[in-house]
């Protein structure tokens, strides 16, 4: 029997390599600490959040190309925060409405911090394919998926599909920066 996966979505991994003790300190600066927890949304100019800016701009750009995107359009940074989250969880589903690409890079993260869970948006298949029926969990027959947050790790995705956030269990801090793209016209 021939299978295709049809209405495919996608979720892509990057380790970066840039100074996460700056980012850190930034953060930091940026986030007022007294709270279970801190966000807010971020200036883009200025370092290091510059250079971490343009670098997510660059994958979200590499990311069109790679899924066949047309070439007259480029993908630039909407908005971005920063996220510093102890003992929390972010557990309402949402996703981010009138944004193409959203992404989110972990400055800090430790065992237990919280994993990013990600819902699938086939809404029937949670009525139609019960879990005990599931030998081995794939594409075509998971009801969610969980990534494991890492510090330096960049995780890309649809910004339409829905996802949250697991209780930080850890003693220690979750810090991470969001990022939406909108798309231009290139000009000619």
């Amino acid at each position: 029997m021939i299978i295709e996966n049809i209405f495919s979505n996608f979720l892509a991994f990057e380790q970066l390599t840039v100074n996460n003790d700056k980012l850190l300190e930034y953060a930091n600066d940026q986030v007022k600490h007294g709270t279970k927890i801190q966000s807010k949304f971020l200036d883009l100019c200025g370092e290091p959040i510059e250079s971490l800016s343009l670098i997510v701009q660059d994958k979200f750009n590499e990311l069109h190309k790679s899924i066949g995107l047309s070439a007259d359009y480029s993908h630039i940074i909407d908005n971005a925060w920063i996220n510093i989250n102890n003992n929390i969880n972010i557990d309402s589903a949402h996703c981010h409405p009138g944004q193409v690409f959203s992404a989110v890079y972990y400055v800090e993260a430790n065992n237990d911090c919280g994993d990013l869970i990600f819902i699938n948006p086939d809404k029937g298949l949670c009525h139609s394919i019960h879990p005990i029926l599931i030998e081995n969990f794939n594409s075509f027959n998971s009801h969610n998926y969980r990534t494991v947050p890492k510090a330096g790790n960049l995780i890309i995705f649809p910004s339409h599909l829905e996802h949250y956030v697991r209780t930080n269990i850890s003693n220690s801090l979750r810090v991470s920066i969001a990022f939406n793209s909108k798309v231009i016209k290139n000009h000619s």
